[in-house]
């Protein structure tokens, strides 16, 4: 997906320090399928896992493109 091939990984929440676990991935990837404006918080700093608040416009998957379409607001 492009959220690993930006390098970026997604916390649920600003206290969630960056935690990939299944339950947290299974429920990005629901929202990610939704086509719906969502709240994430995106870890910027690998070292620190801080993580900051941002808008993203989530795309369903472009099955003639193959791609995954992210537009950052």
């Amino acid at each position: 997906m492009i959220f690993m091939e930006n390098r970026k990984r997604f916390c649920m929440d600003k206290d969630d320090m960056c935690d990939m676990r299944e339950e947290g991935a299974r429920v990005l990837l629901n929202i990610y399928m939704l086509n719906i404006l969502v709240h994430v918080h995106i870890c910027y700093n690998k070292l620190f896992n801080k993580c900051k608040k941002v808008h993203k416009n989530i795309y369903k998957y472009d099955k003639k493109k193959k791609e995954n379409k992210l537009n950052i607001i």
